[in-house]
């Protein structure tokens, strides 16, 4: 069974979900109904990560980047937009919202020691104060691909997966989970709205972290029960 098959196969059956990092050339990354649900979407892990969970929570079908004179006019967008470029990450991409607690989520690619890594930003204004949390890696890659796996296997409807997946908006409180694929991280856990404190909780383990090793990424839900995600497995190609 060649590559492609496999992974699609994978996803198809529910059983196991993979994601590919390209190393110093560029390669498709793939996960779990990347290939089902967003097939014309660019091959990228940014595409899996924001466009998968634009597309599985919030009913939005695409996202593209912006130029400066639309991050101008919106102070929370500029702060995400500045968080990315300071910590050098790159291709930042906007998917707009409706119907939701964010107006837009941003979302940016880096390429490190092991491959690529996507983060997400969710910027929001309240009480006139602009706020974003911020996820990369494992925390971006795991509620993305988690949303799309209650989508399909849990039959949430957008309203219900938003509620489980996307961070819970409380007061002047922001997340912010920088994780990389170089090491282990225990249990990251932020707010839903199902619950204050352990709404998603997201673990990566680096099994063996380099060229041709791997990791795995382990996900629980709260949504009036807990649902524990079947393991994403990281290939580090």
């Amino acid at each position: 069974m060649n590559r492609r098959k496999f992974i699609t196969y994978s996803a198809l059956a529910g059983s196991s979900f993979i994601v590919n990092l390209g190393l110093h050339q560029p390669k498709p990354a793939y996960g779990f109904l990347f290939l089902i649900f967003i097939p014309a979407a660019a091959p990228s892990l940014l595409g899996l990560a924001l466009g998968g969970l634009a597309l599985a929570a919030l009913g939005s079908r695409g996202f593209s980047k912006r130029t400066q004179a639309w991050y101008d006019k919106r102070l929370d967008a500029q702060l995400a937009q500045r968080e990315f470029l300071h910590r050098q990450f790159t291709d930042v991409s906007v998917a707009e919202v409706n119907d939701s607690q964010y107006n837009y989520i941003i979302g940016a690619e880096i390429r490190e020691n092991l491959g690529l890594n996507a983060a997400l930003a969710f910027p929001r204004i309240e009480y006139d104060q602009p706020s974003v949390s911020t996820f990369s890696g494992a925390a971006s890659i795991g509620m993305s691909i988690a949303a799309q796996y209650l989508k399909k296997h849990e039959k949430m409807s957008y309203q219900e997966i938003e509620s489980a997946i996307l961070p819970r908006v409380s007061g002047a409180s922001v997340i912010s989970d920088w994780r990389n694929w170089d090491n282990s991280s225990f249990p990251g856990a932020y707010p839903n709205a199902y619950s204050d404190f352990r709404g998603v909780s997201i673990r990566y383990d680096a099994v063996k972290p380099r060229h041709g090793g791997f990791g795995t990424i382990d996900v629980t839900v709260n949504a009036h029960r807990m649902i524990k995600i079947p393991q994403i497995k990281v290939n580090f190609a």
